[in-house]
């Protein structure tokens, strides 16, 4: 059963931690937005049938959206929306998995992969990768311990300590 039909869009509480939900929003953006492959324009078509299988590789931590299950599966919110287009294409994929976040995003630049799923849009990105419109928007939390000081806003944030992922948009959007 997939975390779609499962509704597993929810964070589950945590005993002595507190989470506020940031403004900061990020989009979902889906790989082609097609139903069949009579949407794609001839140039699209004509790329898929040149490339054989697609390369592409997945966050292996980022529950719910893309993750590796206890069986090392990549599953997900995206791994879903993945499936469906590649059904709908009929495309072979490789899956290559081993890469950071970082290092997946380094080889989609070198052209070593060819889809990265759940992206959001920013100016660097749309350098070297097509974008299609966003399927959803999620809201981004901020989790502090309990005994933390309530936070109301991002300028509460200002000069603090915070960690986040690097190459994530949200940590570009919040060191500005």
């Amino acid at each position: 059963m997939t975390l779609i039909s499962r509704g597993l869009l929810g964070t589950p509480p945590y005993p002595g931690v507190r989470i506020f939900l940031l403004v900061l929003t990020f989009s979902i953006t889906p790989v082609i937005k097609a139903a069949d492959t009579t949407r794609l324009t001839a140039k699209q078509q004509a790329w898929l049938m040149q490339q054989g299988a697609v390369r592409r590789t997945a966050d292996t931590n980022w529950p719910p959206f893309e993750f590796r299950n206890k069986e090392g599966e990549f599953v997900g919110m995206c791994m879903d929306y993945f499936n469906l287009v590649v059904n709908r294409l009929n495309l072979q994929v490789e899956m290559i998995p081993g890469f950071t976040w970082i290092e997946a995003l380094q080889s989609v630049q070198r052209k070593e992969l060819d889809i990265v799923t759940c992206l959001d849009k920013t100016a660097h990105r749309e350098t070297y990768l097509a974008f299609t419109e966003p399927f959803t928007t999620i809201p981004q939390v901020i989790i502090t311990r309990s005994d933390y000081a309530y936070i109301s806003g991002l300028m509460d944030l200002s000069l603090k300590k915070v960690a986040m992922i690097k190459g994530y948009v949200v940590t570009d959007v919040l060191s500005r």
